[in-house]
């Protein structure tokens, strides 16, 4: 736990011994992020109200572990992140609060609420199999017709190959899941 809590210090404070500073801006968060952060703020609520505490911190590091790579971090999440991670490690919470400007405590701040809409991935990615075995994976709409994503499975470049020529004589699709194409 101290490795994950020095890490969050060290994406939204810094590292002071290196003398390297965080950049924390008021930019739009980006739309994946964005719709993790959205996930995480339902898996925490979710969680603390069952109190299943050891998965709501798993979440706050997978959002956490996100924000590793990222240049700058948006405002918006940062501060969403601080008061998910509050009643965990209050102490930090208060003291990371405090250096991004904010006078009030964050034990004020209003509970962050989701957009159910931004639950669900805008894509999906779906294995594509030729007789049992794996040959391609296609990206494809979440919300995508069964005929359009055996349409896009057909025309992967690594499956024409092997359905080009062929009877196809059954065409399985697991909803989200798989495409397999059994040929002869």
């Amino acid at each position: 736990m101290s490795r994950f809590l020095a890490s969050v210090y060290r994406n939204l404070i810094g590292d002071e011994e290196l003398g390297k500073k965080a950049s924390i801006v008021d930019v739009p968060i980006p739309d994946g992020l964005d719709r993790q952060m959205h996930r995480t703020i339902k898996k925490v609520g979710d969680d603390i109200d069952s109190l299943r505490f050891n998965t709501a911190i798993a979440e706050l590091i997978k959002l956490n572990n996100e924000m590793v790579g990222l240049a700058t971090i948006p405002r918006d999440l940062a501060q969403t992140f601080i008061v998910l991670l509050s009643p965990f490690a209050p102490h930090l919470a208060e003291e990371i609060w405090s250096r991004l400007g904010n006078s009030a405590s964050v034990g004020r701040h209003p509970w962050p609420k989701y957009d159910a809409g931004k639950l669900a991935d805008a894509q999906m990615q779906i294995p594509v199999q030729v007789n049992g075995k794996l040959r391609a994976t296609i990206d494809v709409a979440a919300d995508a017709a069964k005929d359009d994503i055996l349409a896009a499975a057909r025309a992967a470049q690594n499956v024409k190959p092997w359905i080009d020529g062929k009877n196809i004589v059954k065409q399985i699709y697991v909803e989200k899941k798989l495409v397999n194409f059994v040929v002869q």
